[in-house]
């Protein structure tokens, strides 16, 4: 069994610190959500409106995200099955597009009707974001933004020798302050939010790290750095992370550093990569998808 030695952790010298960013907002996605919300001119019981969590409702409604705001509260924050107190709104959402297939009209029209059963029991009414007779055309809309907007931002570290050795990688990676993920890549992590800001993946045979491949001496053509720009918190920040992160790394095990369509990285062209990641951010931002937030992890996660 290999051992790292010196054992592996950040170097304050090189340490990325990672920007603090807010955890995805709870409650509705409207964007990337079919919301039902129920509606009337008084406090609904806490203990009533429970009764969307019963196995019955809860079924009945295709297991929906539910969310309440107390008239105390600032913010959406999901139901509990708690049944003191009141609420002054609730919310009831799905996803319009997940892995499994997409909302249709006729759905929303079910699930709208149940809605206004259970609605008009606790004696408010059900309103719908998109109407059901839109929910074909905002999935439509939706398909087109994913395809259109699902852009990314990656460097490729090439080592000047043929390959290079994983367990050189694990302790470079640790010294920038990266952790290693479940899924075998080395991540710049923000602690409040899911999504990393970059990821280190290798290039080869294999797209990931593991113990065992660092037990076995396995080597690897290069490494990518990057990072999905709609999951990431903090594109621009994430930007000049990679930045680091490959300079870095290049400097260590003898490598060059390019971009994704093989143009050695200059000075020029980080300035290029800087202006092209600000243009895609704003176009997400312009279509109600900012980066890093809970319609953008609905749509592009």
């Amino acid at each position: 069994m290999y051992s790292f030695d010196p054992p592996l952790g950040p170097d304050p010298a090189i340490a990325l610190i990672p920007p603090i960013v807010p955890s995805p907002a709870p409650g509705p996605a409207h964007r990337a959500q079919y919301v039902i919300e129920l509606v009337g001119p008084r406090s609904a019981p806490a203990s009533a409106a429970a009764q969307l969590l019963s196995q019955n409702w809860f079924a009945a409604l295709g297991q929906p995200e539910l969310y309440v705001m107390s008239p105390a509260d600032q913010q959406w924050r999901a139901m509990t099955p708690q049944t003191g107190g009141s609420y002054d709104s609730i919310a009831l959402c799905w996803d319009l597009t997940t892995s499994h297939g997409s909302l249709s009209r006729q759905s929303a029209g079910n699930l709208l009707r149940n809605a206004e059963q259970f609605a008009s029991a606790i004696g408010r009414r059900a309103m719908p974001l998109p109407t059901p007779q839109d929910v074909d055309k905002v999935v439509k809309l939706l398909a087109k933004t994913r395809e259109q907007l699902d852009i990314g931002a990656a460097l490729v570290v090439i080592p000047r020798a043929e390959f290079v050795p994983e367990r050189q990688i694990w302790p470079i990676c640790a010294q920038l302050g990266l952790e290693f993920s479940p899924t075998g890549s080395f991540d710049w992590k923000s602690p409040n939010h899911p999504s990393p800001l970059f990821s280190v993946t290798p290039i080869g045979q294999v797209e990931s790290f593991s113990l065992a491949a660092v037990n076995r001496n396995d080597v690897h053509e290069g490494l990518t750095i990057g990072f999905s720009v709609p999951l990431c918190p903090a594109p621009m920040a994430a930007l000049d992370g990679a930045i680091h992160c490959a300079e870095v790394i290049a400097a260590e095990i003898q490598a060059a550093v390019f971009d994704d369509t093989s143009r050695p990285l200059t000075s020029k062209l980080k300035d290029e990569l800087r202006r092209d990641l600000q243009a895609g951010v704003q176009m997400l931002e312009a279509a109600g998808l900012k980066p890093g937030s809970s319609a953008a992890l609905k749509v592009f996660g």
